[in-house]
């Protein structure tokens, strides 16, 4: 992944739209605040080396099939 390559190492995705950080602490940061102000479609995940992505946090409700 290119952006991995540059040293980016974590995304903050808001309602689909992605901003990307070098630091945990910084994304976290931004998550949160996003949160405050009321989103409640977020996702804060961390790039890895083989081009997959580890979901950290996200606001979102696992769904039944029920």
């Amino acid at each position: 992944m290119s952006e991995y390559s540059k040293g980016w190492k974590y995304i903050v995705w808001v309602g689909g739209c992605d901003d990307y950080f070098f630091t945990y602490k910084e994304a976290k940061e931004h998550y949160d605040q996003w949160i405050e102000q009321g989103y409640d479609d977020l996702f804060l995940t961390k790039l890895l080396s083989d081009n997959e992505e580890k979901i950290l946090h996200t606001t979102q409700k696992e769904k039944n099939d029920d």
